[in-house]
């Protein structure tokens, strides 16, 4: 759906909730209550189609919309316009919380590439026989490979297996298909181009070719960390290496860490490069 067919979307909603609630009597409260939760739905599409922004707008003008035949009702009590004026206030949160945690998504998407400091961990030498990395299109995934040749390559016998996680983004991030697609695209372009210079890092590194292996992996909607677990388990890796994603706390409260969630819930050693 296109980004104009949506707005048309939310304004037909409008008038059409708008035209129902004007049409009825003044004395139908109840009618008037279910228009005024009617008025959500509008709020709610903008909200998660274009954000705070979108989403705010779109409940000032439901307020504008809704609240004139309330209060000029004739025998209305006090109570009954300042429960419609608390009420809108519902309006205005709802489409707050929902329009920021889709700004905050959207953007998630958008950033490829990030700037990050370099912190790593020392490994002990006992596990380095088999070790996995695995990286999306972190920024930090250069890093990692490098660090896996600094420290993994003095080890005899070392295997290094280099996996680049694929995720399409979310299409309600981009305004038409077409860009999703562009967007999904690179993604996927990204990701290959990172694994195969991987692969060349670790052999200029040092590593002999045949202690090297390379694999995308598509994911959908299940998360990273589980996934990597799972690849863990079937290629019965030692150490799991992954670059780390510096975030805030608000991003790290609604979409979560994948480094932190992997450390909560495995059971090997996992160094995180940043």
């Amino acid at each position: 759906m296109s980004r104009t067919t949506k707005k048309v979307l939310i304004a037909i909603l409008l008038l059409l909730i708008s035209y129902v609630h004007y049409r009825t009597h003044a004395y139908h409260s109840v009618l008037h209550v279910v228009h005024r939760e009617l008025y959500l739905v509008p709020i709610l599409f903008a909200a998660y189609w274009f954000g705070k922004k979108g989403g705010l707008t779109i409940a000032g003008v439901s307020s504008l919309m809704f609240l004139p035949k309330i209060l000029t009702v004739e025998g209305a009590s006090s109570a009954y316009g300042i429960n419609n004026l608390l009420e809108i206030m519902t309006f205005f949160i709802v489409a707050y919380l929902l329009g920021h945690y889709q700004d905050v998504r959207h953007s998630h998407w958008r950033s490829f590439f990030r700037s990050a400091r370099p912190t790593t961990r020392e490994v002990p030498q006992k596990y380095g026989s088999k070790v996995m990395v695995c990286f999306d299109n972190s920024p930090n995934a250069r890093k990692a490979i490098q660090y896996v040749v600094d420290t993994f390559l003095k080890l005899e016998n070392t295997e290094v297996s280099v996996l680049g996680f694929i995720r399409d983004p979310s299409g309600d991030a981009f305004p038409s298909q077409e860009q999703y697609r562009n967007a999904r695209a690179e993604n996927e372009r990204t990701v290959v181009g990172l694994v195969d210079e991987a692969r060349r890092m670790l052999l200029d590194g040092g590593f002999i070719e045949h202690a090297i292996s390379t694999g995308t992996v598509r994911i959908q909607r299940e998360s990273l960390a589980s996934r990597i677990i799972e690849e863990q388990r079937r290629l019965s890796c030692d150490t799991v290496i992954m670059p780390g994603t510096r975030m805030s706390k608000t991003e790290e409260l609604i979409l979560g860490n994948p480094a932190v969630k992997l450390v909560r819930e495995a059971d090997f050693t996992i160094v995180t490069v940043y």
